[in-house]
C-alpha cells in the first residue's frame, strides 16, 4: 500500500513538473535520447565500414587476368581495370601492375586497379602522307608510329627511292588509315630502269 502510494505520488510530481516546465522536461528527455541514438549510429557504422577488419593485397603480377582476378576476389576485393598495354613479349591479359601495391594491408571490398596487356594489338593513325616521300623518310616514320615491319618493293620508275605507294592485306593507305602496330605495311619504291642495249653485229 505505501509502495503504491509512493509510485502514485513520483508520478503527481512528474506530472506537475510537466505542465509547470514542458520546455525543460523536454530537454531533459531529449538528453538521453540524443545519446542513444549517437551511441546506436556508431555501432551501426562500426558495422557498415567493417571496423577493425583488414585484408593483404596478393600479388597477381605476371598471372593471366582470369587468375587474377580469382585471387583478388578471394581476397575479398574489388577488381577495376585502370589501364592497358600492348606488350609483344607478354601475353594478351597478364597482370604487369598492380595499386595498392602487394602486400598492401587494406579493408575488406577495397577497389584494387590493375593494368593488363592489351588482348589486341595498339591502333595507330597513319596522320602524315608518305606516299611521293623519300623511302628513308618513310621508314622512320612508320617507325616511329611503332610499326616495325615494313616491305619493301622496287618498281621501274623515273623517281628512284621514292614512295609510289603503301599497302596494308592489299588495301591502299592514305592519311586517316587506322592500322595495327603488328601490321606489316608494303612500300612500292621507284627503283631507276637499267637502260638495256642491243648488240648489231652490222654496226
Amino acid at each position: 500500500m505505501e509502495h503504491n502510494k509512493k509510485q502514485h505520488n513520483s508520478q503527481n510530481f512528474f506530472s506537475r513538473l510537466w505542465h509547470k516546465h514542458p520546455i525543460l522536461c523536454t530537454v531533459l528527455l531529449m538528453i538521453p535520447t540524443s545519446i542513444l541514438i549517437f551511441w546506436l549510429s556508431l555501432c551501426f557504422i562500426d558495422l557498415w565500414t567493417n571496423h577493425g577488419a583488414t585484408t593483404v593485397v596478393p600479388n597477381v603480377k605476371n598471372l593471366s587476368y582470369e587468375k587474377a582476378l580469382k585471387v583478388l576476389q578471394e581476397a575479398d576485393l574489388e577488381v577495376v581495370i585502370s589501364d592497358s598495354i600492348y606488350d609483344l613479349k607478354k601475353q594478351p591479359g597478364e597482370v604487369v601492375d598492380i595499386f595498392p601495391k602487394p602486400g598492401a594491408v587494406v579493408k575488406p571490398g577495397r577497389e584494387v586497379y590493375l593494368t593488363i596487356v592489351s588482348f589486341s594489338p595498339e591502333q595507330v593513325i597513319l596522320d602524315v602522307p608518305v606516299v611521293d616521300q623519300s623511302v628513308k623518310a618513310a621508314i622512320a616514320y612508320l617507325k616511329s608510329k611503332g610499326i616495325r615491319t615494313i616491305k619493301i618493293v622496287r618498281v621501274p620508275s623515273q623517281y628512284p627511292d621514292l614512295v609510289l605507294s603503301m599497302k596494308w592485306d592489299g588495301k591502299s593507305l592514305n592519311i586517316g588509315s587506322k592500322v595495327p602496330v603488328t601490321a606489316t605495311i608494303t612500300l612500292e619504291v621507284g627503283q631507276a630502269e637499267v637502260p638495256v642495249y642491243e648488240s648489231n653485229e652490222n654496226l
